[in-house]
């Protein structure tokens, strides 16, 4: 008998744990269903408001400030919205009314709570509003935050105002926990390797790590500085594959003639993925004359990509005619050829 009571007194319970967590559910989907609710009505409203001020209709003092935090989070939604539909129409009118709505107040109080995500999300917006000393300070101070995707978008905010004079600290911070690893780092020293003014070129004359010095070429390939190619060419000889394949590629964005010797040099490297960026450079850098040659050398790669390569190369500069007037040599230059309407199907 105290055995079936001891049961039923376990099944009662557990059939009590059911019901509570049903309850739970019931209520925190209830809840969630109100939430979505109120953001849509926040939604509908502002949009009425945004739309004629984006559009310059009405001034910026017309916007009045969202009174709670729920109702600012439906607002940005709402702005990331509008800026993703109209494929940035209104990016010059964004800022400002991030302003207004005093968005960067917002965004430096995310910074400070505890949640990766809302620090993620507080840079991320600070990156679009406009320039404060307070802002830009907040920006800086996240470079030193212990999550790599705070520091990257810490760092392509700072980028996107301008504000990096001294790109040391971004290289310091994105060289932590492999957060240089990422594209957004990459496209980050890309633009501003572009927008950059003052001379930087002493950093390629110093030691770096790896990832400090892939960013560097990235944002040096895009800095348009012919006198530069020395140094980046000098790059091309490191013993990392990646930092090679970088400033060969860095030589191919100049397009500058005197990055043809270190492509040559490259093109007989033992990783087919730097002989392959050393054909794209080849044909950036080259002429036919002077590495015609080696391109034809690199259509027997090893390397079936490789060999890609080198033949668009070759076409780029001027080479159809001596290729039209060779037989592909093996399957794969047969492939090639048919691939580039250099021989017909039926000779295939």
């Amino acid at each position: 008998m105290m055995v079936l009571d001891t049961i039923w007194m376990i099944a009662a319970a557990l059939l009590a744990i059911a019901a509570l967590l049903w309850c739970v559910l019931l209520v925190s989907h209830a809840a969630a269903e109100r939430k979505e609710r109120r953001i849509a009505r926040y939604q509908d409203a502002w949009f009425e408001r945004l739309l004629p001020v984006m559009d310059e209709d009405l001034p910026l003092p017309a916007l009045p400030k969202p009174a709670r935090r729920e109702e600012m989070e439906a607002v940005l939604g709402l702005l990331r919205e509008l800026a993703e539909r109209f494929r940035g129409q209104y990016r010059d009118r964004l800022s400002a009314v991030l302003d207004q709505i005093d968005a960067p107040a917002f965004g430096r109080r995310l910074l400070r709570s505890g949640g990766i995500a809302q620090r993620v999300r507080g840079a991320a917006l600070l990156a679009w509003c406009s320039p404060s000393e307070a802002s830009n300070a907040a920006l800086e101070h996240a470079l030193g935050d212990r999550d790599p995707r705070v520091r990257l978008e810490a760092t392509m905010g700072l980028v996107r105002k301008g504000l990096v004079t001294d790109p040391v600290p971004m290289l310091k911070a994105l060289c932590r926990d492999r957060a240089a690893h990422s594209l957004l780092a990459r496209d980050a020293f890309r633009i501003w390797g572009k927008s950059a003014i003052a001379d930087w070129s002493p950093l390629l004359q110093r030691p770096w790590p790896v990832d400090a010095w892939v960013l560097l070429l990235e944002a040096a390939g895009t800095a348009g500085r012919p006198e530069w190619t020395p140094l980046i060419a000098a790059q091309t000889r490191h013993g990392s594959t990646l930092v090679a394949r970088t400033a060969l590629a860095a030589l191919e964005t100049l397009g500058d003639p005197q990055g043809e010797t270190a492509a040559l040099d490259a093109s007989a490297h033992a990783n087919p993925a730097v002989r392959r960026q050393a054909a794209r450079t080849l044909a950036a850098c080259g002429t036919l004359d002077t590495c015609g040659g080696t391109l034809d050398t690199l259509l027997a790669d090893p390397s079936f990509e490789v060999r890609r390569v080198a033949l668009r190369g070759l076409l780029a500069l001027g080479g159809r005619p001596r290729l039209l007037d060779r037989p592909p040599a093996d399957a794969w230059q047969r492939e090639l050829f048919l691939e580039a309407g250099l021989i017909a199907p039926e000779a295939a």
